[in-house]
């Protein structure tokens, strides 16, 4: 006969303080958007599994939603990827 075992089976807490996070920030843009009459958007969003879902509707000036995602990157860069090396220590 096999021994069996009792697996615990736990939340995922990380999974879900991101999904939460998500659709926070979802929400605020939403109420951005209602009350500043935005005219552009673009969305990165990634599941779980790992497949990505863009999208982007964009009805004003392109020159400042490029600008825009260019600056986002940087963001994204300098404080998710660039702590993590050791640059000149």
């Amino acid at each position: 006969m096999t021994d069996l075992k009792v697996v615990e089976i736990k939340r995922d807490e990380v999974a879900e303080y991101h999904q939460s996070e998500v659709i926070r920030l979802l929400k605020e843009a939403l109420e951005y958007a209602e009350e500043n009459s935005c005219t552009s958007l673009a969305v990165i969003m990634i599941g779980n599994d790992g497949n990505p879902l863009d999208c982007y509707h964009h009805g004003s000036h392109a020159h400042t939603m490029i600008g825009t995602m260019e600056v986002l990157k940087h963001d994204f860069i300098t404080e998710q990827i660039e702590p993590r090396g050791t640059y000149g220590d």
